[in-house]
């Protein structure tokens, strides 16, 4: 890899996981000072590699398939690349009504620009209506408490849908989002806002790969036989110390988790030290 030192641009070699073939990523810096990246290229050719970023327009769409966005239809459309017969529009007029995300000077949307991940967590978090966070913490080492995509970022992260990204120290707020990774934050973030207890609480973690399943030849638990659905889940969250049961030995599967518990159980699949930004 290698990088101009007078336009800013950087190049590196990078691989498509399940793809022998190797890509070549241009990369450049960000005019709000977060690394952000262009189009990847296939090497030895012109053709883009298909491409998964998330366009604004997608965005709205997954927004609203998950329940955090309302369609809207005004007599008059606000933007002048979004009128009333593009695809998007109701949602669109929908997210600028609700202040989920706005315009440019020119009077343009952008439907079909993509969305870099801080900008995906900024709308998301007003999308949620998730609550401010101006801790000073921070367990990503790309996200400070001067940054203007702290406060949604980490409240995403205290709703317990990046326990994944804090486990490595990075959220990377300067990639584009790609679609597969803002549909599973959105349907996490969906799950966790409902009602949840503590086994439907392990089986959401298992299924992103963050709890893995112990079955052993007893119970640990009074109230979670072996023949429990939630057995295999709850008896490896006990084996790795991810969630414990109570003084006379039952586990409670069915007591419901409060998002001091999810925190505290992201906190800990995570297995990462805080660091003070």
């Amino acid at each position: 890899s290698g990088c101009d030192k007078n336009t800013g641009k950087c190049n590196s070699t990078v691989y498509v996981p399940g793809d022998s073939t190797m890509y070549f990523m241009l990369e450049y810096t960000h005019k709000d000072g977060v690394k952000t990246r262009s189009n990847v290229f296939k090497v030895g050719s012109d053709e883009t590699a298909p491409a998964d970023e998330i366009t604004r327009c997608e965005f709205l769409g997954s927004l609203n398939q998950h329940g955090f966005l309302s369609p809207y239809t005004p007599e008059a459309a606000t933007f002048v690349d979004v009128p009333k017969n593009h695809q998007c529009f109701s949602l669109v007029e929908g997210a600028y009504q609700e202040d989920v995300l706005g315009g440019s000077a020119d009077g343009s949307f952008g439907p079909d620009k993509n969305m870099l991940r801080a900008e995906v967590a900024k709308a998301v978090s007003k999308a949620a209506d998730l609550d401010t966070v101006n801790d000073g913490m921070s367990p990503f080492n790309d996200v400070e408490g001067a940054d203007w995509y702290y406060s949604p970022v980490m409240a995403l992260y205290f709703e317990g849908v990046l326990a994944s990204e804090a486990s490595n120290g990075q959220f990377s707020p300067g990639i584009y989002a790609a679609v597969n990774w803002v549909n599973d934050l959105l349907e996490s973030l969906e799950i966790n806002l409902s009602p949840m207890n503590r086994c439907s609480l392990l089986k959401n973690l298992a299924q992103h790969n963050l709890l893995t399943m112990y079955t052993p030849e007893a119970a640990t638990f009074a109230d979670v036989p072996t023949n429990h659905d939630c057995f295999p889940y709850v008896e490896g969250a006990s084996k790795y110390n991810v969630m414990s049961g109570n003084p006379d030995s039952s586990f409670g599967p069915d007591t419901s988790v409060n998002k001091a518990e999810v925190s505290k159980t992201a906190v800990t699949v995570g297995n990462f030290e805080t660091t003070s930004a």
